[in-house]
């Protein structure tokens, strides 16, 4: 029999073949009976860093594509985890797009230190790219694996991944039920995914093959979720445990579970939020956008309406792994992490989707239950939703904070965090590579085509006026020469926001390195040229 021909075995079921549908006071009642949670616990774990019983196990929890603010729409999430947890209200992504900000939380690297940009080769990114720079060998899973952490993904990788039947799994996974890249099809239904050869022990796991399958019609955030449920209980529990869950939801085409189908609810606006009219003072990438606002192909509110029909399936099984960890003994010694990989806009400052240093785009949940925490706690400070999680799980698991964020709870003090991203088409038009800075209440970017931005959210925080003049592109004139181009000059608010604006700039270009190779040699010489 050749590799390709071994059967491979579904992923293992609880002991439990019965599932539950939790309603908000059944979670509460069942979940919760013998659950007692001590004292809160807000700055990072820090256990040995030998593997022992005190070694808190870590479950990550990681949506795709889920806008700030939903969470109050999935009842297990907020009824029951957001109350013994502590919310950091001012997250970021970076890099607000799938593979470079699940790059950042798997490795603790700015894509400028990883190399990955975007979701392809074309835009700088994608596995191969992850790959071929020495990522995976440097991740967080290696070094938990290496401290004696059992650890699993169940769900979404990295955009582009796909494997040979019988390829080995990349290192530091001993559980690793992906899904791979699709040639087409409804990822929510119909699917492939890596699975273990049957009795494959946990010890024997490192390196070994995994093979592909077909999903069966099961749908993909139930599958992944029971997968992970399965990993949890099969850990012996002396052996802490790092598990991943990453379920595609509720990323495009937001299809529902059929049980949930009907469950989405209507978004707290009434008319496409913040939407601008003027768009003047902004760059021409948002400028050249159409005035309706369309996600998708799809009015906005439907869009919300679907996206929480989706994430319901989500709340389900989280609502299931809590019981696994409680029913194992490991919730009250558990950091649990939920998060999603980027926000996502509804045509706010004319703009739609992710993959921009907007507000909306780029800010996200960030929800972590401690050990030992019993009691809700907010934390203002500005993180990243992806590098500094990173360093926590390191931290938490008592090993040196190898990556570029600090521990949630250490970074009161930062003056802020860049934001970077190559090129990438915005409903039929090309929006610039850029580099910028974020701070809790600004945001400065420059982009590759030399235009800058600057925004104070204190006195505008839907941020709908640039508070630095843009330079116009250059018109051709009536014998086709190009007329040079005029800076617009600056007029009293301006000029008061002027000095603020050159201090970001400065930190900005100190932080911007290596810029998306689009972007031009350096920050200072950026070479991105519009072509339309």
């Amino acid at each position: 029999m050749s590799p390709n021909d071994l059967p491979v075995a579904a992923p293992r079921r609880r002991r439990s073949a019965r599932v539950r549908s939790w309603s908000r006071a059944g979670l509460i009642a069942v979940v919760c009976a013998g659950l007692v949670i001590p004292n809160v616990a807000l700055n990072p774990v820090t256990p040995p860093a030998s593997a022992a019983p005190s070694t808190p196990n870590i479950v990550v929890i990681l949506t795709d594509d889920q806008p700030k603010g939903m969470i109050e729409t999935m009842p297990v999430l907020r009824d029951y985890v957001v109350p013994t947890s502590t919310t950091f209200a001012n997250a970021v992504t970076p890099t607000s797009v799938c593979c470079p900000s699940r790059t950042s939380l798997l490795t603790g690297k700015y894509s400028n230190e990883s190399g990955v940009y975007g979701i392809n080769r074309k835009k700088f990114g994608g596995y191969k790219v992850f790959q071929a720079k020495g990522n995976q060998h440097e991740s967080v899973p290696v070094k938990l694996n290496n401290a004696g952490y059992a650890t699993g993904l169940f769900g979404k990788y990295l955009n582009g991944y796909r494997i040979d039947s019988g390829e080995p799994r990349p290192p530091g996974w001993n559980r690793w039920t992906a899904t791979v890249e699709n040639d087409g099809g409804n990822k929510y239904t119909d699917y492939r995914y890596t699975a273990d050869a049957p009795d494959l022990a946990l010890a024997e796991s490192a390196g070994a093959p995994t093979y592909e399958q077909r999903s069966q019609g099961e749908y993909v955030t139930s599958h992944m979720g029971k997968a992970a449920v399965d990993f949890i209980e099969e850990v012996p529990s002396e052996v802490p445990l790092f598990a991943v869950y990453t379920p595609y939801a509720p990323h495009a085409p937001f299809t529902p579970e059929p049980k949930f189908a009907g469950a989405g609810v209507n978004p707290p606006w009434k008319k496409t939020p913040d939407s601008e009219k003027n768009v003047s003072d902004k760059p021409h990438w948002v400028q050249e956008q159409p005035k309706k606002a369309k996600v998708e192909g799809m009015e906005p509110r439907a869009v919300w309406r679907k996206q929480t029909a989706v994430l319901r399936s989500v709340d389900e099984q989280v609502g299931l792994i809590i019981e696994a960890l409680e029913r194992t003994g490991r919730w009250e010694n558990t950091l649990l992490v939920f998060t999603s990989d980027n926000g996502y806009a509804f045509g706010q400052n004319r703009v739609t989707s992710k993959n921009n240093p907007y507000r909306p785009s780029s800010e996200v949940d960030l929800i972590v239950r401690y050990p030992g925490q019993q009691e809700a706690a907010q934390n203002g400070d500005l993180v990243t939703a992806n590098v500094d999680v990173a360093a926590t799980l390191l931290t938490a698991a008592g090993l040196p904070n190898s990556t570029s964020g600090l521990p949630l709870g250490t970074s009161g003090g930062r003056l802020g965090i860049p934001m970077m991203g190559t090129w990438n088409k915005m409903r039929g038009r090309k929006r610039p590579p850029y580099c910028g800075w974020r701070t809790t209440d600004e945001l400065f970017v420059r982009y590759g085509s030399k235009e800058e931005e600057y925004y104070n959210y204190r006195i505008d925080p839907g941020g709908k006026e640039n508070l630095i003049p843009i330079e116009p592109v250059a018109k051709k004139g009536k014998k086709g020469k190009k007329k040079p181009a005029r800076i617009k000059k600056l007029n009293r608010k301006q000029r008061l926001y002027a000095a603020r604006a050159a201090e970001l700039r400065a930190l900005a270009a100190a932080a911007c390195t290596n810029p998306s190779p689009d972007f031009g040699p350096s920050f200072d010489k950026p070479t991105w040229k519009y072509k339309y």
